[in-house]
């Protein structure tokens, strides 16, 4: 069976023959990836990893970094947005909190996006926040410091290399 012909489950049982130009290799956890076929014959942009199940953009579909800041800056995520900050409020009260003693908590907001609504909120409840967004926070700096919480809402999916990103947190 070809590889255009198959299902992504044939790909994963090894029903189907891959050559070595489309094995990539996983941005999370290194192991072999492999193109996720199309129901037209040929392939979709996304690559499969079976070892940690990451779907991912395969390489000549990752935008560019003026493309993915321009696309960043078209969305409301604002203190504005009722909807995304009782998203976020919600975050905040089931997977930080009941966790983290916010008296003395110092937090990383990583991936904050250009309006850092996580941060403001964090601050609220008492933690010392730092943020980092490669494109609208780019101080490295945070990579020197210790942190009780690292918060990163909407981000990891973007990540083009989330092993490399996880290694310097």
């Amino acid at each position: 069976m070809r590889i255009e012909e198959a299902s992504l489950l044939d790909c994963l049982i090894g029903m189907v023959t891959v050559s070595d130009e489309q094995i990539s290799s996983c941005p999370l956890c290194r192991g072999s990836s492999y193109p996720v076929p199309a129901g037209d014959g040929g392939y979709m942009s996304y690559d499969h990893c079976p070892n940690c199940d990451l779907i991912f953009a395969h390489e000549s579909a990752v935008p560019t970094r003026a493309d993915e800041r321009a696309r960043y800056l078209e969305h409301d995520n604002t203190m504005a947005n009722e909807g995304y900050v009782r998203m976020l409020r919600g975050f905040l009260k089931t997977a930080i909190l009941p966790y983290v003693s916010c008296s003395r908590g110092c937090a990383l907001d990583f991936g904050c996006g250009p309006g850092p609504v996580l941060a403001y909120l964090m601050e609220k409840e008492g933690f010392a926040v730092r943020l980092y967004d490669p494109y609208f926070f780019p101080d490295k700096t945070y990579t020197k410091y210790n942190y009780d919480v690292i918060a990163s809402t909407e981000v990891f999916e973007h990540l083009q290399n989330p092993y490399d990103s996880m290694q310097k947190l």
